[in-house]
């Protein structure tokens, strides 16, 4: 589903559309669609945030609503019933990055989301802080804040 779209203008004054789809990502607002697994499970239409993805034949997470062997898998929260699943991407559909979401790690630095889905870094002088702003602390916006933060986990594992 796009995420927005945008018009410019073509030689002859003819509007030209541009469709521009966003994937679905950590701390996303998304609607799960309409199929045969989302009706059956009493899934389809309701909202929630995704809250991670996994490659489902390393990770062993399941079952995964819709799979079509694809190996990737959305875990998706609802907050209305404090339920979490996993649903297959062709199943969720990104309504907008919940901007104003906070996020803190234990011991570490707290990020705030713009609506535009960068996260700002609030503070902190841990590792972690300083993988994701080298700069100390001085507020910057982490245009990948969720890829350096696996990149940090997976190096204490």
């Amino acid at each position: 589903m796009p995420a927005w779209a945008s018009v410019r203008n073509a030689p002859e004054g003819v509007a030209d559309w541009t469709l521009v789809a966003t994937r679905p990502s950590f701390g996303d607002h998304v609607r799960i669609a309409s199929s045969d697994e989302t009706d059956g499970s009493g899934f389809a239409g309701r909202s929630g945030h995704v809250f991670g993805e996994s490659m489902p034949s390393s990770s062993g997470v399941g079952p995964v609503i819709g799979d079509r062997g694809e190996d990737l898998a959305l875990s998706v929260f609802f907050d209305d019933t404090e339920e979490q699943e996993w649903f297959a991407p062709h199943l969720v559909e990104f309504l907008d990055h919940g901007g104003g979401q906070t996020m803190s790690l234990e011991g570490g630095p707290s990020f705030v989301r713009d609506s535009d889905g960068a996260w700002q870094e609030a503070g902190g002088s841990t590792e972690v802080g300083a993988v994701l702003n080298p700069s100390a602390g001085v507020g910057r916006v982490v245009p990948d804040a969720t890829g350096r933060i696996r990149r940090w986990l997976r190096r204490l594992a």
